[in-house]
């Protein structure tokens, strides 16, 4: 949000940064909500350029104890329509075009049991303070994450399984949302 105003903008999902001695490249989609703020790659970005991303749900993939075979899950905030993400734009230097990473935490419960990380949700009580530019003190910016991480953790969440067609980039169905029979 610029001046009070909220923007829609399109981005990357994931931006392109360059590690270690080698300067080696990954697409980074995540950021720790835990070290996010510490962290160069994103320090900046959470003090002036905080974002969502307006989500009815997202996927996960949970492996099997036994077998490299991974189950698909479709997971969602109980009772909500649409949710918000929690993001990050920045602007990716080998694009010059702008991108986002998604913050994430520790899953709660029952979550877990499907994977060790979930998106941290931004709440429609701290929304506007989150998208609000012009507050960009460090202690602020931690305290709307601290808060946004309290609130993810008490969120109970409804999920099922999904069909493995959801790995595909190219499928594109209301299917992908839907609970596999079986």
């Amino acid at each position: 949000s610029r001046n009070a105003q909220r923007h829609l903008a399109a981005a990357r999902f994931g931006i392109e940064l360059s590690f270690g001695p080698s300067k080696a490249t990954k697409l980074i989609i995540n950021a720790r909500a835990e070290t996010a703020l510490e962290k160069a790659s994103f320090t900046r970005a959470s003090r002036h350029s905080r974002a969502v991303v307006p989500a009815n749900g997202y996927f996960e993939w949970m492996a099997a104890r036994s077998t490299a075979a991974k189950t698909p899950y479709f997971i969602r905030p109980r009772n909500d329509e649409v949710s918000s993400l929690g993001a990050l734009c920045l602007e990716d230097k080998r694009s010059n075009k702008l991108s986002f990473v998604i913050l994430t935490q520790a899953a709660n419960s029952p979550l877990a049991a499907i994977h060790d990380r979930m998106p941290v949700f931004i709440s429609d009580d701290i929304l506007s303070a989150w998208l609000n530019e012009e507050l960009s003190d460090p202690e602020e910016t931690f305290s709307l994450l601290e808060a946004a991480q309290e609130s993810t953790q008490a969120t109970q969440f409804e999920f099922h399984e999904v069909t493995k067609a959801v790995g595909s980039p190219t499928f594109k169905s209301h299917e992908a949302i839907e609970a596999t029979r079986g």
